[in-house]
């Protein structure tokens, strides 16, 4: 006997609901979202319109959110908790906070009757997110302990993210990376669980990773790529972290690797913005290793992959494309490089409502030094410099020190002020072995290659400092100190002290 029509209903309802779900939890929001599309969304349960409207918040479509959720009744207890807590969310997305916390405050009311705590924590968790939208981080603090009562792993690793995403916005890059290294120290990759977390976590200790010295995040970020594959939901997440880690490499003299993950990256781009991306940094990496045919066969490719990109209608920060091929070009085609600085800046204030660089001042240094390389290459010399000065000043206060580093090489080589290049020298020391490295070698007038603790000991001798004072400063024992020295003596080819402040004399003056 065939079931009655309602009962087969509830029964195709729940068989929609449970294979929504399934798909969600193994990172494949996509897929989650086409089934509930190909059903009929007016009459499927509550719960899988909420996650339909969470798969929309994924692609940063929060007005489509809203529209899935405001036309649903709000149902009873979890139910009506979620969706509160998700129209919340949409909410805060396109920066209407006031509505996002009275639906946050509704959701919490809710939870707290059906004594659900791992709802709570849940809500506290996106209504931190809410507050780091309007960069309030200690308000986004507060509410670390609620969501570290949930005593379930998924909830531990949650706090450990909110914890790593507030100190990113505190400027505290280096304690956000350690952070990230415990939470992914927590995540076995070949298991296949929590599959966003882990993404999200790879991919910023990967930029982490390019943007500062963090060694041991090289050995982790690799652990987690040679585990269970991400869904197709997070190439971009695996896009970003294959190009952070070919930069990572570069920056330590690994050109190899450098291009392998590179060129790895390009599969897993998704638009062609970020495949003009991944073809202006193999040419800029190629020019840096002082391959300039190898870098225009790059850039001619760059250049046909950002021809076919609407880039006003980009919404995330593959606009930066925009700045890496005006950098590429400053020293070949200025008035090229130029064209696109002034698309950058025309484009530069689109950007999605929940981007958190939005205002972010890194962004802003990126393209400062881009305007101050072009400026300089088109003889508007006092502009590029402030530019420059600018870019180097929010670099030092965030320690990206390549960057900073990188910077000041630049300043020295048009002032001749020997203050950059002693910038230049300190913050590079942790990257003497890459090109940069080679840069501030041929500055100083040494030749030689020298180890980041030698560096270190290298500019102190420059600046007069005695054995007693190196010894306290990098904490080595006297004899470790005196056997650096002599390294370094031998590599500059001379024989005393004096003679290695003389070789240098001219740069120090």
């Amino acid at each position: 006997m065939s079931l009655p029509a309602s009962r087969r209903a509830r029964k195709t309802e729940s068989s929609l609901l449970e294979a929504m779900s399934e798909l969600w939890e193994a990172g494949r929001y996509g897929e989650a979202a086409a089934l509930y599309d190909a059903g009929a969304p007016a009459t499927t349960p509550l719960d899988a319109a909420i996650l339909r409207a969470r798969a929309y918040l994924k692609s940063d479509d929060a007005p489509s959110a809203i529209n899935v959720l405001e036309h649903r009744e709000p149902g009873r207890g979890v139910s009506a908790a979620r969706r509160s807590m998700v129209l919340a969310q949409s909410y805060a997305h396109i920066a209407k906070y006031q509505a996002a916390d009275e639906l946050f405050d509704n959701a919490q009311r809710i939870a707290r009757e059906v004594n659900d705590d791992t709802l709570l924590a849940d809500i506290s968790y996106n209504r931190a997110q809410r507050y780091l939208f309007e960069r309030h981080t200690e308000a986004a603090r507060e509410l670390l302990p609620k969501v570290r009562a949930a005593r379930a792993e998924f909830a531990q690793l949650r706090a450990l993210h909110l914890e790593s995403f507030i100190l990113e916005m505190e400027g505290r890059h280096h304690d956000a990376a350690r952070v990230l290294l415990a939470l992914l120290a927590r995540i076995d990759p070949h298991r296949g669980l929590y599959t966003e977390i882990r993404a999200w976590a790879t991919n910023t200790l990967a930029s982490l990773a390019r943007e500062l010295y963090v060694p041991q995040a090289f050995a982790e970020v690799e652990r987690q790529l040679g585990g269970v594959d991400w869904p197709p939901d997070f190439d971009d997440r695996r896009f970003q972290t294959l190009r952070a880690l070919g930069w990572a490499c570069a920056l330590r003299g690994d050109y190899f690797n450098a291009f392998r993950f590179l060129r790895l990256s390009s599969k897993k781009a998704t638009s062609d913005a970020w495949r003009a991306i991944a073809a202006a940094e193999r040419a800029e990496l190629a020019r840096c290793k002082g391959e300039p045919l190898w870098s225009r066969q790059e850039l001619a490719e760059a250049e046909e992959y950002a021809s076919a990109v609407d880039w006003n209608a980009v919404r995330d920060d593959s606009r930066i494309g925009l700045l890496l091929l005006a950098d590429l070009f400053v020293s070949i085609d200025p008035a090229k490089a130029a064209y696109y600085r002034s698309r950058f800046a025309e484009y530069e204030n689109i950007k999605a409502p929940n981007f958190f660089y939005r205002s972010d001042p890194r962004l802003e240094a990126l393209a400062n030094y881009s305007s101050g390389i072009v400026d300089l290459a088109l003889d508007r010399r006092k502009i590029g410099l402030e530019s420059l000065r600018a870019a180097l000043s929010t670099f030092e206060i965030h320690l990206y020190d390549w960057r900073a580093g990188r910077c000041a090489l630049r300043l020295y080589k048009e002032t001749r002020d020997a203050l950059y290049l002693r910038i230049a020298s300190e913050r590079l020391r942790n990257y003497m072995h890459c090109w940069l490295g080679d840069e501030v070698r041929a500055m100083t007038g040494s030749g030689a290659m020298l180890t980041p603790t030698q560096q270190r000991i290298y500019e102190m001798l420059l600046d007069g400092l005695s054995t007693a004072d190196i010894v306290a400063r990098v904490a080595r024992s006297p004899s470790t100190v005196r056997n650096h020295i002599k390294a370094i003596l031998k590599a500059s080819h001379v024989n005393s002290r004096v003679a290695l402040v003389a070789l240098s004399g001219k740069a120090r003056r």
